[in-house]
């Protein structure tokens, strides 16, 4: 499915996972409140780095940081936060919270407050989408990164 933007969109009910057990992979559980943000923006750029790699249009950490949001704030429960490094050229962030409701894009008020995150992701990186299950959800983005600059 394509989203306003032409961008793949996703939405999956099911086992669905386009991560490759090769691929790398890290995680981490946050708390359900905003501190969580930093701690998830934080996460990414030390897996990052540790995985020699960097994100040349600098827009992980927002997409992220929305990710982490919604789900902090819409859904119940901890939240999880896991990376995987696709073939060295992409990265998948995954956002997992115990709501199974999809989350929903909302075209705001351009002058409106809130109601931006989703649409930031829509535009913003190279594929996204959710995938739904009977008791929680994974709203994932994928976005490319490349080896760190020496």
């Amino acid at each position: 499915m394509s989203g306003a933007n032409g961008r793949n969109v996703a939405v999956v009910e099911g086992s669905y996972r386009a991560v490759d057990a090769s691929d790398q992979r890290a995680g981490i559980a946050l708390d359900a409140d905003s501190a969580s943000l930093s701690v998830a923006r934080s996460f990414v750029a030390s897996t990052l780095e540790s995985w020699d790699r960097e994100d040349p249009d600098n827009i992980v950490p927002l997409l992220t940081s929305e990710l982490v949001s919604n789900a902090v704030r819409h859904a119940a429960g901890s939240v999880a936060l896991e990376l995987a490094l696709l073939n060295g050229e992409d990265l998948r962030v995954e956002v997992q919270d115990g709501s199974p409701a999809a989350p929903v894009i909302r075209r705001p008020n351009p002058g409106g407050i809130g109601g931006h995150g989703l649409t930031i992701v829509e535009s913003l990186a190279r594929s996204w989408g959710v995938e739904r299950y009977q008791d929680h959800k994974v709203v994932w983005f994928e976005a490319p990164v490349s080896p760190r600059a020496r």
